[in-house]
């Protein structure tokens, strides 16, 4: 994060209404979603557009991994995108019956 806050990157700052955290949860970065909430970047900052979290985006792709690290740095389970759909319902519409279980229990 040092280094890219020296060459003036500033990991806030949104590309097409989404933030960099949006960008690592959809293309499955964990490192990367691990840089930025250790950068505390807010977890449940929603896209422009449609109103999702980085955690509803983690779901609807499937990457259970980064659901578990948006769990553990305590994304709200609850939010909703423009449908109304929470991370928990997508995951669940989407069979990833392994996510849901996930968001239901809190991460336990």
């Amino acid at each position: 994060m040092r280094v890219m806050a020296r060459l003036g990157v500033d990991v806030k700052e949104r590309l097409f209404g989404r933030t960099a955290l949006y960008f690592a949860a959809i293309t499955d970065k964990n490192t990367i979603i691990m840089l930025l909430i250790s950068a505390r970047v807010s977890v449940d900052v929603k896209t422009e557009n449609t109103g999702c979290t980085p955690l509803y985006i983690a779901a609807l792709r499937g990457h259970e991994a980064i659901v578990k690290i948006m769990i553990k740095a305590r994304a709200s389970l609850t939010e909703t995108e423009q449908n109304e759909l929470t991370p928990e319902a997508i995951a669940r519409m989407k069979r990833y019956h392994a996510i849901a279980s996930l968001l239901e229990g809190g991460g336990s």
